[in-house]
Protein backbone atom coordinates (compact mmCIF):
# COMPACT_ATOMS: atom_id res chain seq x y z
CA UNK A 1 0.00 0.00 0.00
CA UNK A 2 1.53 3.70 -0.98
CA UNK A 3 0.32 6.20 1.57
CA UNK A 4 0.59 9.70 0.17
CA UNK A 5 2.69 12.21 1.97
CA UNK A 6 1.30 15.46 2.82
CA UNK A 7 4.54 17.99 3.06
CA UNK A 8 4.44 21.84 4.10
CA UNK A 9 6.45 24.04 1.41
CA UNK A 10 9.99 23.55 3.33
CA UNK A 11 9.32 19.43 2.30
CA UNK A 12 8.12 19.11 6.45
CA UNK A 13 6.11 15.84 6.55
CA UNK A 14 2.90 16.91 7.93
CA UNK A 15 0.51 13.96 8.22
CA UNK A 16 -0.16 10.87 5.63
CA UNK A 17 -3.06 11.43 3.40
CA UNK A 18 -5.76 8.91 2.77
CA UNK A 19 -4.70 5.97 0.16
CA UNK A 20 -7.01 5.88 -3.02
CA UNK A 21 -10.42 3.96 -2.05
CA UNK A 22 -14.38 3.25 -3.50
CA UNK A 23 -17.02 4.93 -1.87
CA UNK A 24 -20.07 3.34 -2.23
CA UNK A 25 -23.23 5.28 -0.58
CA UNK A 26 -26.11 2.55 0.72
CA UNK A 27 -29.08 3.97 1.00
CA UNK A 28 -30.73 0.73 2.09
CA UNK A 29 -29.56 -2.35 4.30
CA UNK A 30 -30.16 -4.18 0.92
CA UNK A 31 -27.64 -2.42 -0.85
CA UNK A 32 -25.00 -2.48 2.34
CA UNK A 33 -25.54 -6.37 2.09
CA UNK A 34 -25.15 -6.40 -1.40
CA UNK A 35 -22.14 -4.06 -1.67
CA UNK A 36 -20.74 -6.36 1.17
CA UNK A 37 -20.95 -9.77 -0.68
CA UNK A 38 -19.43 -7.66 -3.89
CA UNK A 39 -16.74 -6.66 -2.06
CA UNK A 40 -15.48 -8.48 1.03
CA UNK A 41 -12.72 -6.72 1.80
CA UNK A 42 -14.32 -3.55 2.42
CA UNK A 43 -14.83 -1.78 5.64
CA UNK A 44 -18.07 -0.16 7.03
CA UNK A 45 -17.79 3.62 7.43
CA UNK A 46 -20.62 5.11 9.92
CA UNK A 47 -18.66 7.86 11.78
CA UNK A 48 -15.07 7.19 10.73
CA UNK A 49 -13.19 8.11 14.00
CA UNK A 50 -11.48 4.98 13.84
CA UNK A 51 -11.52 3.45 10.65
CA UNK A 52 -10.38 6.85 9.18
CA UNK A 53 -7.78 7.52 11.28
CA UNK A 54 -6.48 3.69 10.97
CA UNK A 55 -6.89 4.13 7.13
CA UNK A 56 -4.76 7.24 7.61
CA UNK A 57 -1.33 5.82 9.51
CA UNK A 58 -2.05 2.59 7.07
CA UNK A 59 -3.48 0.02 9.86
CA UNK A 60 -5.86 -0.92 7.31
CA UNK A 61 -6.17 -0.29 3.72
CA UNK A 62 -9.73 -1.57 2.64
CA UNK A 63 -10.10 -1.09 -1.06
CA UNK A 64 -13.86 -0.11 -0.73
CA UNK A 65 -15.91 1.58 1.87
CA UNK A 66 -19.17 1.39 2.65
CA UNK A 67 -21.05 4.66 3.98
CA UNK A 68 -23.89 3.74 5.85
CA UNK A 69 -25.01 6.99 7.22
CA UNK A 70 -28.42 7.07 5.06
CA UNK A 71 -29.73 3.82 5.90
CA UNK A 72 -32.65 4.68 7.54
CA UNK A 73 -32.95 0.91 9.39
CA UNK A 74 -29.35 1.79 10.79
CA UNK A 75 -30.21 5.09 12.57
CA UNK A 76 -32.99 3.95 14.29
CA UNK A 77 -34.03 4.03 18.32
CA UNK A 78 -36.92 2.44 19.12
CA UNK A 79 -37.39 2.69 22.94
CA UNK A 80 -40.56 1.87 25.23
CA UNK A 81 -40.78 0.81 28.84
CA UNK A 82 -40.14 -2.92 27.73
CA UNK A 83 -37.71 -3.02 24.69
CA UNK A 84 -34.88 -1.12 23.33
CA UNK A 85 -33.63 -1.17 19.32
CA UNK A 86 -30.42 1.08 18.52
CA UNK A 87 -29.51 1.25 14.98
CA UNK A 88 -25.39 0.53 14.29
CA UNK A 89 -25.35 3.83 12.79
CA UNK A 90 -26.91 5.51 15.63
CA UNK A 91 -24.72 8.85 16.94
CA UNK A 92 -23.16 8.24 20.34
CA UNK A 93 -24.73 11.59 20.69
CA UNK A 94 -28.21 11.09 19.53
CA UNK A 95 -28.64 7.99 21.80
CA UNK A 96 -27.27 9.82 24.67
CA UNK A 97 -29.91 12.91 24.00
CA UNK A 98 -33.06 10.75 22.72
CA UNK A 99 -35.86 11.27 25.31
CA UNK A 100 -37.02 7.70 25.24
CA UNK A 101 -33.72 6.22 25.91
CA UNK A 102 -32.90 8.94 28.93
CA UNK A 103 -36.66 8.40 30.44
CA UNK A 104 -36.74 4.29 30.36
CA UNK A 105 -32.57 3.17 29.83
CA UNK A 106 -30.77 6.22 31.55
CA UNK A 107 -28.21 4.04 32.28
CA UNK A 108 -27.51 3.31 28.32
CA UNK A 109 -27.86 7.75 27.75
CA UNK A 110 -25.45 7.93 30.44
CA UNK A 111 -23.14 5.36 28.82
CA UNK A 112 -23.10 6.82 25.16
CA UNK A 113 -22.27 10.32 27.35
CA UNK A 114 -19.83 9.70 28.47
CA UNK A 115 -18.17 8.31 25.52
CA UNK A 116 -14.90 10.63 24.45
CA UNK A 117 -15.62 14.13 24.33
CA UNK A 118 -18.42 16.02 21.79
CA UNK A 119 -17.19 15.75 18.96
CA UNK A 120 -16.54 12.15 18.87
CA UNK A 121 -19.66 11.80 20.32
CA UNK A 122 -21.20 13.39 17.49
CA UNK A 123 -19.41 11.51 14.44
CA UNK A 124 -19.06 8.51 16.13
CA UNK A 125 -22.03 5.21 16.44
CA UNK A 126 -22.82 2.80 18.48
CA UNK A 127 -21.68 0.37 15.85
CA UNK A 128 -18.46 1.41 15.44
CA UNK A 129 -17.82 1.79 18.89
CA UNK A 130 -19.21 -2.11 19.64
CA UNK A 131 -16.79 -3.24 16.72
CA UNK A 132 -13.75 -1.34 17.24
CA UNK A 133 -10.24 -2.93 16.98
CA UNK A 134 -8.83 -2.51 20.58
CA UNK A 135 -5.05 -2.16 20.14
CA UNK A 136 -2.42 -1.27 22.18
CA UNK A 137 -1.06 2.11 22.37
CA UNK A 138 2.00 1.06 20.49
CA UNK A 139 -0.13 -0.47 17.61
CA UNK A 140 -2.27 2.11 17.16
CA UNK A 141 0.41 4.51 15.46
CA UNK A 142 1.21 5.07 11.73
CA UNK A 143 3.88 2.48 10.18
CA UNK A 144 6.82 5.40 9.97
CA UNK A 145 6.23 5.81 13.86
CA UNK A 146 6.48 2.49 14.56
CA UNK A 147 9.60 1.99 12.75
CA UNK A 148 11.08 4.98 14.27
CA UNK A 149 10.31 3.19 17.45
CA UNK A 150 11.42 0.15 17.64
CA UNK A 151 9.47 -2.89 17.06
CA UNK A 152 5.53 -4.05 17.71
CA UNK A 153 4.40 -7.14 19.34
CA UNK A 154 1.75 -7.30 17.15
CA UNK A 155 3.55 -6.31 14.36
CA UNK A 156 1.02 -8.40 12.01
CA UNK A 157 -1.58 -7.51 13.03
CA UNK A 158 -3.12 -11.13 13.85
CA UNK A 159 -1.13 -12.67 17.08
CA UNK A 160 0.32 -9.97 19.84
CA UNK A 161 3.33 -11.78 20.84
CA UNK A 162 2.71 -10.68 24.47
CA UNK A 163 0.08 -13.09 24.49
CA UNK A 164 0.47 -15.43 21.69
CA UNK A 165 -2.37 -17.71 22.41
CA UNK A 166 -4.73 -14.63 22.31
CA UNK A 167 -6.07 -16.51 19.03
CA UNK A 168 -6.16 -12.93 16.95
CA UNK A 169 -7.92 -11.00 20.12
CA UNK A 170 -5.93 -7.71 21.81
CA UNK A 171 -5.60 -7.83 25.39
CA UNK A 172 -5.20 -4.28 25.32
CA UNK A 173 -6.96 -1.89 27.90
CA UNK A 174 -6.73 1.33 25.41
CA UNK A 175 -7.81 1.39 21.97
CA UNK A 176 -7.46 5.31 21.66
Amino acid sequence: MALHRIRDTNGIRLMDALPEFALVRAATLDDVIRARANHPASSLLGGGTDLVVNIRRGIVAPPVLIDVNHVEELRAIRADARSLEIGAAVKLAELAAHPDVTRHYPVVAQAAAFVAGPTHRNMGTVGGNLCLDTRCLFYNQSEWWRAANHHCLKTTGDVCHVAPKSRGVCFATFSG
